[in-house]
């Protein structure tokens, strides 16, 4: 679709189809701030509807489209530990694609920590990744936040 308006917006009024290109796509889908012409970018704006579907694997994994997608592609983990396998669907490679982009600014809200693994899940607030560093090997399996956490007394 982005070539077809690209050639629309280049070609020229007679008809021959010698227009010259003076932008790629992706300079005319920049801001007009950042010196482009504005147009939206249709993988974004693609890649952003199919990330509400992945947001509502997350909050409404009862739903029956998650039931379904879960029985399919990951039984045996939750949604964001899938993985995508050779040969799977064009909709559930889009689903991978969305999922990578939401990872990037998905992280935990502590709550109890109990569920929340301390070295492998997105819960650090001002950390690049919201995780802890991958450099390290501490050696432990899963440590949860709450183990972190001094409850407070009353007293």
């Amino acid at each position: 679709m982005e070539k077809i308006m690209n050639k629309y917006w280049w070609n020229s009024s007679t008809g021959q189809n010698k227009g010259i290109n003076w932008l790629s796509w992706g300079d005319m889908s920049m801001s007009k701030h950042e010196g482009g012409l504005g147009f939206r970018s249709l993988y974004g704006f693609n890649i952003a509807l199919i990330g509400k579907h992945c947001w509502k694997f997350l909050k409404q994994p009862q739903s029956l489209v998650a039931r379904v997608f879960k029985a399919r592609y990951y039984p045996n983990c939750n949604f964001m530990q899938a993985k995508m396998q050779q040969g799977e669907s064009y909709i559930w490679s889009g689903i991978m694609s969305a999922k990578e982009s939401l990872y990037k600014g998905y992280r935990w809200v502590l709550g109890n920590g109990m569920s929340i693994n301390a070295i492998k899940d997105p819960w650090l607030k001002n950390k690049d990744g919201f995780c802890v560093s991958q450099n390290e090997d501490y050696g432990v399996g899963h440590v949860s936040v709450a183990e972190f956490i001094t409850p407070m007394s009353n007293k």
